[in-house]
């Protein structure tokens, strides 16, 4: 039995990857990465605490790639076969956990790395390194079964923590390149991660048997995690939370209870939290690059970059609704009203974080007046934006993928109106704010410059809010026929 449903599994998993071939586009990209950054930290280590630096990265890139951008490959699970009289699947399922294209790729990884520390080591501690690597390995398989199986019913947390993981990589690798790669102190950082669960498998080679306790026992809880999760009936009967849907301060109406509705859905969705996290990676990236170059125009640019991608999160509103739409259409209210109530939340996140940004600027940098005018036609450039997510959001939608779908399995960004939306935003959104920046940059009139890029974004702003209200109750049937099934 465990021998036939593991070829269950590779058959299925070999289908979807030529269904979705983005698994394997992703896999590669994983690779060309990863083996980029072994070799770059091959002729860096200069003693053996070195050595595990590499394996706590490693293992850390994966958890966090595995809570933000699950991979969904895995087959054989306990929910798919709880009703049949199957005895036991926890051999099958160990396999299949094998059989996925991260933990082929932590194997690899592991190989390769382990055979190059045997070589750095007295034959005794490399013996000892290759068993610890073994571990580690095994931890991280573990590890990213454990996230899938959990992320199945949290989603919204997972999703969070892992978006907030690869902030703090980029930090990381932003920082560590503008110091001076080269140079990264893999010594250091390999004897404090040895202490930690992320590396003691491979730290016990290098001395401390306390090290190999660590590891034994983050390896144990894993094992206990996921032998739980099979144990434990998935059919249960879940509390929901009825939470109130109102916020304070929002009136207490249709297009009110839209609004509140909207924002708090912001947070339950990672389609669209993911949305809302690239604007402060952006931040992140070019924060840092401006401040430790000492370049404050990086700064500038990551302000108006803000703006561009300020409306990105509402640039399919009724895409993200999906079959639900139809509720919308047969309710008692204006269209235009709910369309605009939907529109707003969505933009609050980025204009607040807009402002927000500029204002942390303003007290960085010394040049008070060039930072001020720089938010000002941010601001106008983040209008632009916003109008052109409406215009775009009523009269170019396309439907998506359902919610919890895995990044690597979303469809959606493959339409012609997806491709449309995105470059609309990138490339038409700075063109109203162009006339009032030269006449600021080339013509030295900072007053008149920032008023006509505000005015300018302005009234298409409300000139397109006019043309929804005008035409979204005669559009309706069209958008929900254009994106009233979901993308699978």
């Amino acid at each position: 039995m465990t021998s036939t449903l593991f070829k269950l599994h590779r058959t299925l998993w070999w289908r979807t990857i030529k269904k979705n071939p983005t698994v394997l586009v992703s896999a590669g990209m994983i690779l060309v990465y990863g083996l980029l950054s072994v070799l770059s930290m091959t002729v860096q280590v200069n003693s053996p605490e070195a050595l595990h630096a590499p394996v706590a990265l490693g293992m850390v890139a994966m958890l966090i790639l595995s809570l933000a951008m699950p991979a969904n490959e895995q087959h054989t699970t306990q929910e798919t076969f709880r009703t049949l009289p199957i005895d036991n699947l926890k051999p099958a399922m160990a396999l299949s956990s094998l059989w996925t294209s991260r933990a082929m790729l932590t194997i690899l990884f592991t190989i390769i790395w382990a055979g190059f520390g045997f070589t750095q080591l007295p034959v005794g501690q490399g013996i000892m390194f290759i068993v610890g690597s073994v571990m580690a390995a095994a931890t991280t398989i573990i590890y990213i079964d454990v996230i899938a199986k959990v992320g199945s019913s949290r989603k919204e947390i997972l999703g969070i923590v892992g978006g907030i993981g690869i902030i703090a990589m980029i930090f990381f690798a932003v920082n560590i390149s503008s110091q001076d790669a080269m140079n990264m102190p893999l010594e250091d950082i390999g004897a404090i991660a040895s202490w930690t669960p992320f590396a003691a498998a491979t730290g016990w080679a290098t001395g401390g048997i306390v090290k190999l306790l660590i590891a034994i026992a983050t390896l144990a809880l894993g094992a206990w995690l996921w032998w739980r999760d099979i144990e434990v009936s998935p059919v249960q009967t879940k509390e929901r939370n009825k939470t109130d849907l109102r916020i304070p301060f929002i009136p207490n109406t249709p297009t009110g209870i839209e609004f509140a509705r909207s924002i708090r859905y912001i947070f339950r969705d990672t389609r669209l939290l993911m949305s809302v996290l690239v604007l402060p990676i952006v931040v992140i990236v070019l924060m840092v690059q401006s401040v430790s170059q000492g370049i404050p125009e990086i700064a500038y640019t990551a302000l108006v970059i803000c703006g561009l991608l300020g409306g990105a999160m509402a640039v399919n509103d009724f895409g993200y609704d999906g079959p639900a739409m139809w509720l919308k259409m047969v309710s008692p209210v204006q269209q235009y009203r709910l369309i605009l109530s939907r529109h707003w939340a969505h933009m609050i996140i980025p204009a607040a974080f807009q402002v927000l940004f500029a204002i942390v600027l303003v007290f960085l940098y010394d040049d008070t007046s060039t930072t001020i005018l720089v938010g000002l036609v941010s601001l106008g450039v983040l209008m632009t934006s916003a109008a052109l997510s409406l215009f775009l959001s009523a009269f170019n939608p396309y439907p998506v993928a359902p919610p919890g779908t895995s990044p690597w399995a979303d469809k959606s960004g493959y339409s012609g109106a997806a491709f449309v939306a995105v470059f609309a935003l990138m490339f038409l959104g700075w063109i109203p704010v162009a006339p009032g920046a030269a006449l600021i940059i080339f013509f030295g009139q900072p007053v008149i410059g920032v008023l006509v890029a505000l005015a300018i974004p302005a009234a298409i702003y409300i000139g397109i809010i006019l043309v929804v209200k005008k035409t979204a109750d005669d559009r309706m049937p069209v958008v929900y026929k254009k994106v009233g099934a979901w993308v699978r």
